[in-house]
C-alpha cells in the first residue's frame, strides 16, 4: 500500500495497521490453511489424535502427563461443533490468532510506528511452532499463546502499575502453567528482567505485587499439585536422557551446545529476514533508547531486552543444573517467541526508514507463501514422507460399517489410533488397552470392536495387548481375526523423471463381538 492510498484510507476512517483490522487479516492467514485441510483429508496428527482420545472424559492429569487446560478447551469445542479435526484446528488457529493479537498490542506499546508494530507481530510466522503448528502441535500452539499475553500483561504492568495489571499478570502465569509445564522457563526469565528493569522492581515493590502468585496459584494450583504427585517421573526421564557413559560435564556440555543449536534453528528464519530487510544491524551502532524516534516507550524497550537476555540465561542454568544433553528446540517456545519485538525494537534504535520496512514486509510475504506451499504439499499427490501420518482412517471406517460395526464400543492398542476411530465413530466409546479407569470413558454397550494394525508395530504384541484387554485368549481368538487392507491416496514422489509414483497399503486385523461387551460388568480393561 503506498503512502497516498494508505493516507487515503485512514482520512476515509479505516485503518489498515489497527488492531482489529491485522488480527482478522492474520484469521484469514490461517483460515487459507484450514479450510484445505478439511477438503483434503480427516485424519488427526499424533497431538490432535491423542487429545481427541483424553477429550472422552475430563481430569485433572492424563495418561500423557500434558496439562489438561488444552483438552478441556477441546472438550468445549466438540460440544458445539462436534468431534473431528476441524474441532482440534479451531482451537489451535483461536490460540494462534491469540498469539498474534497479544504480540501486536505490546509492540503498539513499544514501538512507535504501527506499521513496524504490525510487521513484528506478522513475524510470528517465521517461527517454528507457527510454521508447524497448522498441522501437527497442540500443546505447543497453547503455550505461544499465553507467553504472548503473559508478555503483554508485563509490559502493562511495568507501564501502569494498577492492581489490575498485577491480577492479570497472575491469571496469564496460571494460564501459561495450565498450558505447558516448561512455561515455568518464560516466569523465570520475566522474573531476572524484572529485577533488572528499574520501572518494573518499583511495581514489584507495591504490597499488589502480592497478588500476582496468589492469583497464578488459585488458577494453576490443581495442576501444580497433579505434578508433584509425578516428581519421581520426571526424575526417571531426565535419568533416561543423560548419558552414562559420558559423565555430568560432558552431558553438561553437550547440553549447552544443543541449546545453542536450538536457539539457531528457532530464529534462523527470522535472522535471514532481518538480514536482508535491515543490514544495517549487523554493523551500525544503536543509538540510547531515549533517542530512538521509532519507540514508544524505551524504559519498555529496555525491558524486552533485559527479558531476551534473561532468556539465554534460563536455557544455560537449565541445562547446567538438570544436567540434560540434548535440549530440543521446541523447550524454547515459552521463552523465544518474543524475538521478532525484540529484532524491531532494535531496528528502531540503528534508526532504520522506509526501505526497510518495504524490505521486511517482502521478506515477510515470501515467507508466507513458502510456507503456504510447504503445508500444502503435505495435501498434493507429490506428498513428502510426512504423509505417511495421514492413513486413510476414513476408508477404514467404511470398510467397518460394511463389516457390521457402526456404534458400540472399541479397543485398540495406540492412542493416536484411537484417536482417529473416536472421530469416525463419535457415538462410540474408544478405549486404549491399559488405560487407567479413571481415565475411561463411559459406553460400554455392544457390540465391541476390537482392532489393531498389523504393519506399523510389532503386529503380535498388539494383537496381544488389545484381545487381552477384553479377556479373549489370542490363540482362541485366532479363527476370529478379519484383516482390512488401506490404500493410500497419497502417493509418494520418486526423484526420477518421468516421475513416478509408489502406492502404499495399510493393514489392520479386527475381531467384532456383536453380542457382548467390550469389558465385563464395570470392569475396565486389563492391566
Amino acid at each position: 500500500m503506498t503512502a497516498k492510498t494508505l493516507s487515503a484510507a485512514r482520512w476515509s476512517g479505516f485503518d489498515p495497521f489497527a488492531p482489529a483490522a491485522q488480527t482478522g487479516l492474520f484469521a484469514l492467514y490461517c483460515l487459507g490453511f484450514f479450510l484445505p485441510r478439511l477438503a483434503f483429508t480427516t485424519t488427526l496428527k499424533q497431538d490432535d489424535a491423542v487429545r481427541h482420545f483424553e477429550a472422552q472424559v475430563l481430569s485433572w492429569r492424563y495418561a500423557s502427563n500434558d496439562p489438561a487446560l488444552y483438552t478441556w478447551m477441546l472438550r468445549g469445542v466438540q460440544e458445539l461443533v462436534g468431534v473431528g479435526l476441524h474441532s482440534s484446528m479451531l482451537v489451535n488457529y483461536a490460540l494462534m490468532t491469540g498469539a498474534f493479537w497479544a504480540l501486536l498490542m505490546s509492540a503498539r506499546m513499544v514501538l512507535a510506528e504501527p506499521r513496524w508494530a504490525a510487521l513484528a507481530a506478522w513475524s510470528l510466522v517465521l517461527l517454528p511452532p507457527v510454521m508447524l503448528g497448522h498441522f501437527a502441535l497442540a500443546h505447543t500452539t497453547q503455550v505461544l499463546c499465553a507467553g504472548a499475553l503473559a508478555l503483554l500483561a508485563v509490559l502493562r504492568l511495568a507501564r501502569h502499575g494498577r492492581p489490575r495489571d498485577h491480577i492479570l499478570l497472575g491469571a496469564a502465569i496460571g494460564l501459561g502453567l495450565l498450558s505447558k509445564y516448561n512455561f515455568g522457563l518464560f516466569v523465570a526469565a520475566a522474573a531476572l528482567a524484572a529485577l533488572a528493569t528499574p520501572a518494573l522492581r518499583r511495581r514489584l515493590a507495591s504490597p499488589w505485587a502480592a497478588a500476582i502468585p496468589i492469583v497464578a496459584l488459585l488458577v494453576a494450583g490443581p495442576a501444580l499439585l497433579v505434578l508433584a504427585e509425578t516428581f519421581g517421573q520426571i526424575g526417571s526421564t531426565l535419568g533416561q536422557l543423560r548419558h552414562e557413559t559420558a559423565g555430568p560435564l560432558m552431558d553438561r556440555m553437550s547440553g549447552l551446545k544443543s541449546a545453542a543449536a536450538s536457539v539457531i534453528a528457532y530464529s534462523w528464519p527470522l535472522l535471514l529476514v532481518l538480514l536482508a530487510a535491515a543490514p544495517a544491524l549487523w554493523y551500525r551502532r544503536r543509538t540510547a533508547y531515549e533517542s530512538a524516534e521509532g519507540l514508544a516507550s524505551p524504559e519498555l524497550a529496555r525491558l524486552l531486552d533485559h527479558y531476551l537476555v534473561a532468556a539465554l540465561a534460563v536455557v544455560a542454568l537449565t541445562v547446567l543444573i538438570s544436567g540434560i544433553p540434548q535440549f530440543h528446540e521446541r523447550y524454547m517456545q515459552p521463552l523465544l517467541f518474543a524475538l521478532p519485538l525484540v529484532a524491531a525494537v532494535h531496528i528502531a534504535r540503528v534508526g532504520a526508514g522506509p526501505r526497510a520496512w518495504q524490505r521486511y514486509r517482502a521478506g515477510l510475504i515470501a515467507a508466507i507463501v513458502g510456507v503456504a506451499a510447504v503445508r500444502l504439499l503435505e495435501l498434493s499427490p507429490f506428498c513428502p514422507q510426512a504423509c505417511r501420518d495421514l492413513i486413510p482412517y476414513d476408508a477404514l471406517a467404511e470398510r467397518l460399517r460394511a463389516e457390521g460395526f457402526a456404534q458400540g464400543a472399541i479397543v485398540t492398542g495406540s492412542p493416536v489410533a484411537a484417536g482417529n476411530l473416536r472421530v469416525q465413530f463419535p457415538d462410540s466409546a474408544v478405549f486404549v488397552a491399559r488405560t487407567p479407569e479413571a481415565l475411561q470413558p463411559a459406553g460400554r454397550a455392544p457390540p465391541c470392536l476390537v482392532i489393531w494394525d498389523a504393519v506399523e508395530w510389532n503386529p503380535p504384541v498388539a494383537a496381544d495387548r488389545a484381545l487381552g484387554a477384553v479377556g479373549l485368549d489370542p490363540a482362541a481368538a485366532a479363527g476370529r481375526i478379519e484383516t482390512i487392507e488401506t490404500t493410500w491416496a497419497w502417493h509418494f514422489f520418486t526423484w526420477s523423471w518421468p516421475p513416478g509414483f509408489a502406492e502404499r497399503t495399510y493393514r489392520w486385523q479386527y475381531v467384532l463381538l456383536e453380542d457382548r461387551a467390550c469389558f465385563p460388568a464395570d470392569a475396565g480393561p486389563a492391566p
